[in-house]
């Protein structure tokens, strides 16, 4: 369980962070938690290149 309040800083693309805002407090800190873990493991990956985020809607 994550606690506290969990600041990564700003995203890059605007509209990832709009979708990542548009969460309750509780749920967007475990999604950027998620994301955060993510993008560390592929830094740590070889052969991973460039990362790239985008903001996708499923309806």
């Amino acid at each position: 369980m994550i606690e506290g309040s969990i600041n990564f800083g700003k995203m890059k693309n605007p509209e990832v962070e709009a979708v990542f805002n548009s969460y309750p407090h509780n749920i967007r800190d475990k999604l950027v938690y998620l994301r955060q873990l993510i993008l560390d493991t592929a830094i740590e990956t070889e052969g991973v290149g460039e990362i790239t985020t985008i903001a996708q809607v499923c309806k």
